[in-house]
């Protein structure tokens, strides 16, 4: 059971009627901005803050890309200082997972922030979503109709096919179209500010209980867990052991891409970018000596481990660091692979409940006990 709303289409797509939506949250003064997808020159998306309901037409939150993770863009937005009026951010649950993180990370500020979580069926890689869009199709509605039918588009990323959570966990308020008819939506209350913002959207608010949808999104996370479980099982077959890994790595660049679109990588200042990597040439050239020959740029290894390390525990498999590499090197499959095993060791799903706290954050002395006794 829970607080919230249905919202009719009446006789509208639900890009439409979510538009409306937009408009009237600006309109009463609910929120003075949102931050949401939009459309940009030449027809693709990336993030927008919008003040001008006159504007609504040019939001795409149900367009099925990610240029970046928007967790990332509110970080910038807050942490040195909140907004001094409300913003709205609409977040798919990946996104709202990550924000999540970046509070306990003290990395987002909440002040002024109402957090809006919609329903995702997944997003197609850049090139795919450019066919569809330049090709005439409508890729929102053949997705969603794949989707409720309970077919998997194989064209989705492959951080999409694995995604265990289209319903966010957690937001101020959820809004919910998967696993219903096609003449309404859920506009759910999660939190009191959230009950606050619904109030007065449709005749009264009331306790909804959605059966059917539940059902429909049980059998979809079980698809999704299916499908994590054939990636895991795949990085195992193409990745584990040094030799694979390196094969895995030998293409990249070092050019940091996915390290700039992570949205848990926070670092002000990166140990990666910092004067501990500004070699002399004589010292590359004792490097080559000492081997005969040194891959260039050097270091490649040790990047992508050192950025395991530091975000396993917090990895909300958003899959954005892939979407950014511009090499094709395989590093969702084996940050999701590591991080799922490190979150596993300590009990810990990232994104799901602020008051949960990070592992690199606490210290228990009940912890690793059972690797603790394996060694003895």
């Amino acid at each position: 059971m829970t607080q919230g709303v249905f919202m009719e289409y009446k006789g509208k797509k639900l890009a439409d009627a979510l538009q409306d939506f937009w408009q009237e949250l600006l309109d009463r003064g609910v929120v003075k901005a949102l931050l949401l997808p939009m459309e940009m020159e030449g027809g693709l998306v990336a993030p927008g803050l919008l003040t001008d309901p006159d504007r609504k037409g040019e939001s795409r939150v149900l367009a099925p890309y990610m240029p970046l993770n928007t967790a990332r863009v509110l970080q910038q937005m807050t942490k040195t200082m909140p907004p001094s009026e409300r913003v709205a951010a609409v977040l798919r649950p990946c996104e709202a997972r990550a924000l999540v993180e970046l509070v306990k990370l003290k990395q987002i500020a909440l002040n002024n922030l109402t957090v809006i979580s919609i329903d995702c069926p997944g997003t197609y890689p850049l090139a795919e979503y450019k066919r569809m869009v330049e090709s005439g199709e409508d890729p929102v509605a053949l997705l969603v109709d794949k989707v409720n039918q309970g077919a998997e588009d194989e064209q989705l990323r492959e951080s999409c096919k694995a995604c265990l959570y289209p319903v966010a966990p957690w937001a101020d308020i959820r809004i919910g179209f998967l696993g219903l008819d096609k003449e309404r939506f859920l506009i759910e209350a999660l939190t009191q500010g959230g009950a606050q913002v619904i109030r007065g959207l449709g005749p009264e608010d009331r306790d909804v209980h959605l059966k059917k949808r539940e059902q429909f999104l049980e059998q979809l996370q079980a698809k999704r867990k299916a499908g994590e479980q054939r990636l895991l099982e795949q990085q195992q077959k193409d990745l584990r052991g040094p030799d694979k890994l390196l094969s895995a790595l030998s293409s990249c660049v070092s050019c940091h891409n996915c390290m700039t679109l992570c949205p848990i990588c926070y670092c002000k200042e990166c140990f990666f970018n910092s004067p501990t990597f500004e070699m002399e040439a004589d010292r590359y050239m004792g490097l080559a000596k000492s081997r005969g020959a040194a891959r260039m740029p050097a270091d490649i290894l040790l990047f992508h481990i050192t950025r395991m390390a530091h975000m396993a525990t917090s990895c909300v498999a958003c899959g954005m660091c892939e979407e950014a590499c511009p090499m094709g090197v395989p590093v969702f499959r084996l940050f999701k692979a590591v991080s799922a095993k490190v979150q596993a060791l300590f009990t810990y799903e990232p994104g799901m409940r602020f008051e949960e706290e990070i592992p690199i954050a606490t210290f228990r002395e009940e912890e690793l006990e059972e690797v603790q006794e394996s060694k003895i």
